[in-house]
């Protein structure tokens, strides 16, 4: 029995009927929407979620006068100033909101009345001190964080890690502004969902999506030795690894790093750089175990089961007292590393990073102080390890997953190399990729019909949270099969170009065949269309999907 494989062109509408922004804060993210205003009534509510004691959740600040939400050990707190100084105001004693569970926050304030609602059931009121009713509004709502703003001091104040929805200051839609940029609002590191990072379970693997990733841990080895033991998959020539350093301008430091596709781990405890080169390569886009050993007389190299290799250090104590970096560097402390001797600290890894255990701890998202351009679990595959272009073609390997066989004379493809599956993604700017789409080819046999279901189209983007139903996910044909045709019970109506989710669900499309020929053909074109969102798909069978997002 002959098969053939049929391709349609299809465009996919989500249509948005509630549009509810939410918001994923990574330590060292932060909203700010200017507003100026004098109120004596203030009305804010929102929704959170976080596994952090201590947080900065909203802050509306004024030349003097402010009103700041903020987690301490895990207790909502309200400190607010109208003039007159200072009235506290938490949630009741033994309420602990760092649970990762969603809690909806209401604060209504009318003069100097004050109450604070959670989750609709815990209830706290205070009278407010002084004969001043208004709240001088001057600088406008933070949420999340501060980012560089120090016109008030309020004390050295946690930014976020976690997720906040539905926020409203006296009727405003921040994050709404925020994610428009509307009204000159200031948008830093954020991501428009609620990222799976931080319910990541402890040991998931990392992964590193961009140039810029890294993992903030505040964690320091010893003062007499260390011990850092990690698994690495990548196929990056160059990149941070590992960084910590002591906080004076004379302090130790260590770093590991590829370079040249080879692991590199230098240090500097006070008496000159000792480094250590690996002989073999690193960057082949397999996993690789990393152990490294560093003590006050002595550094040391293990990889997987080799022989490790070590060199002599100095006999001074280790000063290692700032976070460990884990992936890349901060931008802000780049360029000490590079000072440092630390060779591509302007430059992060890409790839996976498992198993990471400082002193016998293990370590991952959940121990983070600031994270960006991550994921749990490993996305990365190497698909041109397996060899899949015919001799004279190049292999060049496409996004996280995905890769493009470049030559001369096509098809560039080996005839018996089979991929199951094909991705579509958004990519946003500065943050990682949302997957959309899983497509998968469909056979058919010569002359016959079989059904096309969420098998082959199986849409992976929760629509649902927006409110979306399988009958608003609609596509739409923009090119039929050259071989073969769609059938559907529904289309007896005029438009037979259109078909929904709901319809795959429910068995009423399938795919038929007329033509005799083999057909090895697969989904090339396909356009998306979300509310301020262009997606392209590349015309190559095997190229990742390229995304623009508009703005404005």
């Amino acid at each position: 029995m002959r098969t053939m494989r049929i391709n349609h062109f299809i465009v996919l509408f989500l249509y948005i009927f509630r549009i509810s922004f939410a918001a994923s804060f990574f330590g060292g993210s932060h909203v700010s929407v200017p507003i100026q205003e004098a109120r004596s009534s203030t009305e804010i509510s929102l929704r959170f979620k976080t596994s952090k004691t201590d947080a900065l959740i909203l802050l509306a600040a004024g030349k003097i006068d402010y009103c700041l939400l903020l987690l301490q050990d895990g207790a909502l707190k309200v400190r607010i100033n109208l003039g007159s100084g200072e009235t506290e105001l938490s949630t009741p004693r033994g309420l602990k909101l760092n649970d990762l569970g969603w809690h909806e926050v209401k604060l209504d304030r009318q003069q100097d009345d004050l109450v604070l609602v959670v989750d609709k059931i815990h209830s706290t009121k205070v009278k407010l001190e002084g004969r001043f009713y208004e709240l001088n509004i001057h600088y406008g709502v933070f949420v999340g964080g501060v980012g560089d703003f120090r016109e008030i001091f309020l004390g050295l104040l946690e930014s976020l890690r976690g997720c906040i929805e539905d926020v409203t200051y006296n009727g405003i839609d921040i994050l709404g502004r925020a994610r428009h940029r509307t009204q000159h609002a200031d948008v830093h590191a954020v991501s428009w969902d609620c990222s799976p990072e931080f319910e990541a379970a402890l040991g998931v693997d990392i992964s590193f999506l961009e140039k810029d990733s890294f993992l903030n841990l505040p964690v320091s080895l010893p003062r007499s030795s260390g011990t850092i033991k990690f698994s690495i998959k990548t196929q990056s020539k160059s990149g941070t690894v590992i960084y910590s350093t002591g906080s004076s301008s004379k302090a130790s430091f260590l770093a590991a790093e590829i370079v040249d596709g080879h692991f590199r781990l230098a240090t500097n405890t006070g008496d000159g750089l000792t480094d250590i080169t690996s002989d073999q390569p690193i960057s082949n886009g397999f996993w690789h175990d990393v152990t490294i050993r560093l003590t006050s007389s002595f550094l040391e190299l293990t990889i997987d089961d080799g022989v490790p290799s070590k060199k002599q250090n100095s006999n001074q104590q280790i000063d290692l007292a700032g976070n460990l970096f884990v992936g890349g560097i901060d931008i802000s402390k780049q360029a000490k590393a590079l000072n440092q001797g630390v060779k591509t600290a302007n430059e992060s890894f890409q790839g996976c990073l498992g198993k990471l255990e400082v002193e016998g701890r293990t370590l991952g998202f959940h121990d983070a102080k600031v994270t960006q351009n991550l994921a749990p679990d490993c996305v990365w595959e190497y698909p041109c390890i397996s060899d899949p272009c015919v001799s004279s073609a190049s292999c060049v390997q496409e996004g996280t997953h995905n890769f493009q066989c470049i030559c001369d004379s096509p098809p560039c493809v080996k005839t018996d190399f089979a991929s199951n599956t094909f991705r579509v993604y958004i990519k946003q700017s500065g943050m990682p990729d949302l997957e959309i789409l899983n497509l998968s080819p469909l056979q058919v046999a010569e002359g016959g019909s079989t059904l096309l279901t969420t098998a082959q189209l199986d849409v992976v983007f929760d629509y649902q949270k927006f409110g979306i139903r399988d009958s608003g996910v609609i596509f739409h044909i923009v090119k039929p099969a050259t071989n073969g045709r769609l059938a559907s019970e529904l289309w007896r109506r005029q438009d037979q170009t259109t078909f929904t989710l709901l319809d795959l669900h429910n068995d009423k499309i399938s795919d038929s065949s007329y033509k005799t020929q083999d057909i090895t053909a697969r989904l090339q074109l396909l356009t998306l269309h979300f509310p301020k969102l262009k997606i392209i798909w590349s015309p190559s069978p095997y190229a990742t999907a390229e995304i623009f997002e508009e703005l404005k």
